[in-house]
């Protein structure tokens, strides 16, 4: 079988042997009869267990958008929020921990007053503690605005679940100190990728949501081609609906675990840099056997994208090395050197990249390909050539689960 898999903004192809083959994980492709307007004038218009936001009445309002990291449509959503707002409307970029944006009209699609809340520089205020600890402080200008909404976007996220909703709160306009006592959570065993019950990071987030008596959301879903396939508004029960879409979407269940699985990380943009591409290893880390092997196809044009990680699979050893230092002091970024060390630890993984084999090998410990069918040839070496294969052509945006 030859199957087409996305490297940069070109496709390289992969010949397996039908005997080998599984399954193809492919994601369920999902339009709207609707177009891109339609659908966000439909979700505004029918909003879940709450008032339409423009008979949301008060002087102030905010309205919380994502960062430039974020894949959100927003320049589509805006301009139908601000139709049904009058008042005062002031903009907050949901930064967290990201560096403050500078593109803002980029982002907007417009010039509208707006300000970055980022994690380090922006004044918070403390509004109560979550029963698993955390001190919620969130940016004042929010707390100080008589109407709360927040734009977003539902996506599959490594240890929160889901992305959207409650995460424009939490880390989107929390202090450095409350984004670190929640993201330490993500050490449970139910703090992963598409997963609500019994996460903690999740249900922190949801007490710090429930603190910041937020007014209205808007929360699109986006298929893997980027385009807008619903919206929902409302109440936080709008993210619950959006989860369900996500899932009928991007979770592929098969039966059996495989000994080899080739994972293509959904090429440009989401192959950028490694550590972009990292998304790629979570979302089929469930379906491959111990000591299998894990071909990740990524061209990576910018490289590893990530002095902090290069550096720190330069120092740690294994896994529990990182979460013992994050549990101290939880830096943004190291979590990826968790992830990738874990994942070396179970299995084997081969990288197809443009990436020199020298970084690929003595910083990053995976084993270099120079293309898919050497790729492969390492792989039956190591887990036979009679052995069933996963292959996952669009693995950052589609999730693999048992089922």
């Amino acid at each position: 079988m030859r199957i087409q898999l996305p490297y940069g903004k070109t496709h390289v192809s992969l010949d397996v042997p039908d005997r080998n083959i599984l399954k193809v994980i492919k994601p369920n492709i999902i339009k709207s009869e609707k177009n891109c307007k339609e659908i966000i004038a439909d979700a505004l218009e029918n909003p879940i267990n709450s008032k339409r936001l423009r008979d949301i009445k008060g002087k102030k309002f905010v309205i919380v958008v994502d960062d430039s990291t974020r894949p959100c449509p927003t320049k589509k959503l805006l301009p139908f929020v601000l139709n049904e707002i009058k008042g005062d409307v002031t903009v907050i970029f949901a930064c967290g921990t990201h560096e403050i944006v500078e593109n803002s009209k980029e982002i907007l699609g417009m010039d509208i007053k707006n300000m970055s809340s980022q994690a380090e520089s922006s004044d918070f205020r403390r509004v109560g503690k979550t029963s698993r600890g955390t001190n919620v402080e969130l940016n004042e200008t929010f707390l100080d605005a008589d109407v709360k909404v927040l734009v977003g976007d539902v996506e599959l996220h490594y240890f929160a679940g889901y992305g959207g909703g409650r995460k424009s709160v939490l880390p989107g306009v929390s202090s450095y100190e409350t984004i670190q006592s929640n993201h330490k959570l993500m050490f449970d065993h139910n703090a992963k990728l598409g997963n609500l019950k019994d996460n903690p990071v999740h249900l922190d987030m949801m007490e710090a949501y429930n603190m910041a008596d937020v007014d209205f959301i808007l929360n699109a879903v986006q298929n893997p081609e980027h385009q807008i396939v619903d919206a929902f508004a409302g109440s936080h029960d709008a993210f619950f609906e959006g989860v369900k879409l996500v899932d009928k979407m991007c979770k592929i269940k098969v039966k059996e675990k495989a000994d080899i699985v080739v994972a293509s990380a959904d090429g440009s943009p989401h192959d950028i840099d490694l550590y972009q591409s990292m998304k790629a290893l979570q979302t089929v880390k469930e379906v491959i056997k111990d000591n299998g092997v894990l071909i990740l196809v990524a061209e990576c044009k910018n490289g590893h994208g990530s002095e902090r990680f290069y550096n720190d699979m330069e120092k740690y050893k294994t896994g529990s090395e990182v979460r013992n230092d994050l549990m101290k002091n939880f830096v943004m970024g190291r979590h990826k050197t968790y992830y990738m060390l874990n994942a070396l630890e179970k299995y084997h993984v081969v990288l197809v990249s443009s990436m020199q084999k020298k970084v690929v090998e003595n910083v990053f410990r995976m084993k270099y390909a120079k293309n898919v069918d050497e790729a492969l040839k390492n792989a039956f070496e190591i887990a036979g050539r009679d052995t069933g294969i996963f292959v996952s052509p669009n693995a950052t945006t589609t999730m693999a689960a048992i089922g």
